[in-house]
């Protein structure tokens, strides 16, 4: 798995190597890794019945995303895929390659 991260957008590319993956929590969760891996203190999430979770991200319904622990600091953010309700990143990536949503979340 191959991450090119730009200011709004990570692009994740499968490699030969790559296993095929089957949910999109999977997915996410590799990617954190991979994220941790090259430096960045992020965390995966996942929410249940609801809209607004207690770090002040707004997400829909039974979605994943990744967001930065330390959801104060200043360069804090969250990646999500944006049309996660249509159709599935797992299946994106296993096709080659799969475009993740990156948002600055600043602190209120």
């Amino acid at each position: 798995m191959k991450l090119e991260i730009n200011p709004t957008t990570i692009v994740v590319i499968r490699e030969a190597k790559d296993k095929r993956l089957y949910s999109d929590s999977t997915l996410l969760r590799h990617v954190a890794r991979k994220m941790n891996k090259q430096g960045y203190d992020v965390i995966k999430k996942y929410t249940k019945n609801a809209i607004s979770i207690k770090d002040g991200n707004l997400v829909s319904d039974d979605m994943s995303y990744i967001c930065s622990r330390k959801y104060k600091s200043k360069n804090a953010f969250c990646v999500y895929y944006s049309m996660y309700n249509i159709r599935s990143a797992y299946k994106d990536f296993n096709n080659g390659e799969v475009i993740l949503s990156k948002m600055n979340i600043y602190p209120q």
